[in-house]
């Protein structure tokens, strides 16, 4: 989840980086880890992800997780009480 929570910043460094790089280095053309081939002169870094695609990922892992400890519960392997606390943990945890 903090991959997930943590793109955005992780993305505005990446744009800040290459825009330090540019201003010191006006000559060299900007590569895309990509394909390899120079990108356009000017043209911003983009998102490889969108917002609703991060907000149904999480979704999708928050589900994921509920379900694996609802079936721990279901099979002993975890007690009820240790259940809610890890529910109570990992949606904390999953709060911008």
């Amino acid at each position: 989840m903090v991959l997930l929570n943590g793109y955005y910043d992780r993305f505005k460094t990446i744009q800040a980086a290459e825009e330090d790089y540019k201003n010191r280095h006006p000559s060299s053309e900007s590569q895309s880890y990509e394909s390899g081939k120079p990108r356009a002169a000017g043209l911003p870094l983009r998102r490889g992800v969108k917002n609703s695609e991060l907000v149904e990922l999480k979704l999708r892992l928050e589900t994921a997780f509920d379900r694996l400890v609802r079936r721990c519960v279901e099979e002993q392997m975890i007690s009820p009480a240790a259940a809610q606390t890890m529910l109570r943990e990992f949606h904390r945890s999953t709060d911008p």
